[in-house]
């Protein structure tokens, strides 16, 4: 699961605190990554990342305020 987030702590941290904040009961591959980390990878040509934004599937994405 790719969670695309700003936050204050390091992306490894924040996944973290997202898997010990939530009860899951299946195998779960958490990557944390911070818009501008995106951006940046995007930029490189990091096929990764291409493939899962082209292909994966939205679960929530909250609305701009």
């Amino acid at each position: 699961m790719l969670v695309i987030m700003d936050t204050a702590l390091k992306e490894v941290e924040q996944a973290v605190r997202i898997c010990q904040a939530i009860d899951y009961h299946f195998a779960l591959d958490l990557i944390v990554r911070k818009p501008d980390t995106i951006d940046h990878r995007l930029a490189l040509g990091d096929q990764f990342l291409t493939e899962i934004l082209r292909s994966g599937k939205v679960l929530y994405e909250r609305a701009d305020d």
